[in-house]
């Protein structure tokens, strides 16, 4: 099996602590797709995560109208989130020759670029998370 390391990326938000600290999360550089347009984002791999959610700021450089998408509710540990939904494609780094296709929901006020979870992402990768070492490995799930 053929695994991609990804070094997990250092934040200075830390709900536990009134000062500011150090965590740690897993983020992979994605590309996001819609029509023509294609962007890099660092998303964070939420195995909490449903799907991918995206940061609607993200739309306009995608090309994506919201207004002409179906408006969605979505709900998490922070409470109900107003937003919208649309097809989006990405590739994982590393992984270019696998795009992904997908329903996102975006989200106003996101506190990260995107989120990507259980649905497309889990089901097509196998993903090893090494907090000790601050390491995500992804390997190709096999058919």
């Amino acid at each position: 099996m053929d695994w991609k390391e990804y070094g997990y990326v250092g934040n200075l938000r830390n709900w536990r602590d009134v000062g500011e600290s150090v965590i740690y999360r897993p983020y992979i550089t994605i590309y996001i797709h819609n029509g023509n347009e294609r962007i890099p984002v660092d998303a964070l791999v939420d195995s909490g995560s449903d799907g991918m959610v995206i940061h609607a700021g993200l739309a306009k450089d995608l090309g994506i109208d919201p207004s002409k998408c179906p408006h969605k509710s979505l709900g998490g540990a922070t409470g109900l989130k107003d937003g919208f939904t649309c097809t989006v494609s990405y590739e994982v780094e590393g992984f270019p020759k696998d795009t992904i296709k997908t329903k996102a929901i975006f989200i106003p006020g996101l506190p990260v670029a995107c989120l990507i979870g259980q649905e497309d992402f889990f089901e097509r990768f196998i993903v090893q998370f090494e907090k000790r070492n601050n390491v995500l490995k992804v390997s190709k799930a096999q058919k």
